[in-house]
Order: C-alpha cells, then structure tokens, then sequence
C-alpha cells in the first residue's frame, strides 16, 4: 500500500515537473506580460520637486605676493672734520715794509753757444830788426752781449829783454763777416822798442788754424798763422 502511494506520488510529481518544462517558455512570456503593465500605486502621485541647480564657484585665486628685496642701509660715513676758520690777513702797512729788490738775472752765466775758436793759440815769425818772434793770443767769449768776444795778446822777439817784457794787452772784439776785430781794450806792457798792439783782426784759416794780423803803435805791425796750443 504505501509502495503504491509513493509510486503515485513520484509519478503526479514527475508529471507536473515535465509540464512545467514544457510550459517553460509560456510561462516566461507570461510573466514578462505581467511585469510589464504598469501597476497602480495606492499612494497618489507627487509632483516632482524641482531642485535648485548649485553653482560651485571656484575658490578665489590670491594674487601674487610681491615680496620686497631687503633694503640694505649704506654705511654710515663720518662728517667730513670742520676745519678752523682761518685767520684774519692783516694788511701791513705799505709804510713799514720797505719794497723788494728784483734781483737782475744775470744772463751771462747761461752761454747761448760756445765760439769753436775758443782757447790758446801760438805762432813763430821773423820780424825786420827784430829777429825770431813768437807771438801768443788767448781767446775767449764774452757772453755779456751777443758776437762779442774777449782776447790776450803777448808778442816777444829773440832777446832777453824782449822775452821778460813781451808787449802785452787786453783786447775787445766783435764778429764781422767772417773775421774778429779786435781793438785794444787795456796795455799791459811795451817792448824794448815801444812797440804795443793796438788792434788785431783773427781770420779762420783752414782746420785748426788761424791767421793773426796786427797794428802796433810805433812799430809796423804783422800777420803769422797760429795753431792751436791748448
């Protein structure tokens, strides 16, 4: 008995288990009917609440900073030192103060240029009634004044007598195209026959000599070329 409930109960089982499989897709498209109408709400039905859009503003930007250089103070610089006011000048009186002596410049211990005939110089004659002679002149620049010139005349002849007592002068001269005039300036001495230069005229003769012509008083003079002795 229970064998046979069991057997009839497998069986309805089975029975609405395979319909169901083959009602399978009915079903479905039943169901999909059913969910698709639109069920009636009990509740009525509100409006819809409108909601205000929100407007998101972006955070403000800060401006840039500027940010200020240090400013560095210069060094402080110390005032400059006060000076003490200087005194008065007192005028003296004009009175009291004797005036200042300018002295003179003395432009003769500048030479502008020194002659080339310069020196000592020295010849050998024979004079009429006077024999061998030797005559001597010594020359100088005078720079007191310009083309002015200084000499010393000596002149001695074969005796002994002549020989310590040469005439003997100091003349003056000043360049003339090409010469030296010489004229007496101060005698020093006669010789044994009274002769005494009184002017001398100095030519350049060649290299390193010159010619020497002279006048005497009381003597007839005479011309000798003369070397340089020193």
């Amino acid at each position: 008995m229970k064998i046979t409930k069991n057997t009839t109960f497998i069986f309805v089982g089975g029975a609405i288990l395979l319909v169901a499989y083959v009602l399978r897709p009915t079903i479905a498209s039943m169901m999909e009917s059913v969910n698709a109408q639109p069920k009636a709400s009990p509740f009525p039905a509100k409006a819809p609440v409108a909601v205000p859009a929100r407007t998101v503003t972006p955070p403000a930007t800060p401006p840039p900073q500027t940010i200020a250089a240090p400013v560095i103070a210069p060094p402080a610089v110390p005032p400059p030192p006060v000076a003490a006011p200087n005194p008065p000048i007192t005028q003296p009186d004009s009175q009291s103060v004797p005036p200042t002596a300018v002295p003179e410049l003395n432009t003769a211990s500048v030479p502008p240029r020194m002659s080339g005939l310069n020196g000592i110089w020295g010849g050998r004659l024979a004079l009429a009634n006077r024999g061998n002679c030797n005559l001597r002149f010594e020359f100088h620049d005078d720079f007191s004044a310009p083309n002015q010139y200084k000499g010393f005349f000596q002149l001695w002849c074969g005796n002994n007598i002549d020989r310590a007592n040469p005439e003997a002068a100091t003349l003056t001269g000043e360049g003339k195209e090409g010469t030296i005039e010489f004229k007496l300036a101060t005698l020093i001495g006669t010789d044994s026959h009274g002769c005494a230069p009184s002017t001398l005229t100095v030519i350049p003769f060649g290299a390193g000599q010159i010619v020497g012509k002279w006048t005497e008083t009381a003597c007839p003079g005479g011309h000798v070329v003369m070397q340089r002795s020193r």
